[in-house]
């Protein structure tokens, strides 16, 4: 802000004439003038040019580059989140392709193992409720009797439940919908079937 003097007037002798003196140097801005100039400048930002004493303009500098550097730095830590989510999909990718295990029903259901009792049931009577549930337990029990394990000779009932789920999709289906009631699950065994058909 300017200063006033007040002088004598040389034309006038008993008249004072305002000269305004060169304004002043702008000192250390205050806490509401930092906030105020910089918007979305944090605490810790205001409080560092508080102590090193700098006027608005030169926390207006430092705000912008505050700003470029938080901005590069957000940039560089998105792409290496970016590289490590690529270098985790691609190790679930490895993992996957060499796990070992039987690949999930419905994937292969076109090529069906032969069962024991001959080609698979395209033609599974529909049943419901506790028919259900006995008719499928009927066919595992089948499947058990007639495929051993060859080392120890003991019935396979995983392997057993599988070449029935495989082998008998209808039956399968109406089992789960009996021993899963609710329109809810269903609905999604439905769903869940139509894909694998």
């Amino acid at each position: 802000m300017a200063q006033k003097i007040i002088v004598p007037d040389q034309d006038n002798p008993h008249a004072e004439k305002d000269i305004l003196d060169k304004p002043a140097a702008p000192g250390p801005a205050t806490y509401a003038e930092l906030k105020a100039a910089c918007a979305g400048a944090d605490a810790d930002f205001i409080v560092k040019q508080l102590d090193a004493g700098a006027t608005v303009p030169q926390a207006q500098t430092a705000w912008m580059a505050e700003l470029n550097k938080r901005a590069t730095d957000a940039k560089a830590e998105a792409a290496t989140a970016k590289t490590e989510a690529t270098a985790a999909k691609d190790e679930v990718t490895a993992l996957k392709a060499g796990r070992p295990g039987v690949k999930p029903l419905g994937q292969d259901a076109k090529k069906k193992d032969k069962s024991p009792d001959g080609e698979p049931d395209e033609d599974d009577e529909e049943v419901e409720g506790d028919a259900a549930k006995s008719a499928f337990n009927a066919k595992v029990h089948h499947y058990m009797e007639t495929r051993k394990v060859p080392r120890t000779g003991t019935a396979d009932q995983p392997g057993a439940i599988q070449l029935v789920a495989i082998n008998h999709q209808k039956l399968h289906k109406q089992y789960l919908k009996a021993t899963n009631p609710g329109k809810k699950m269903a609905r999604m065994l439905d769903e869940k079937f139509d894909e694998v058909a």
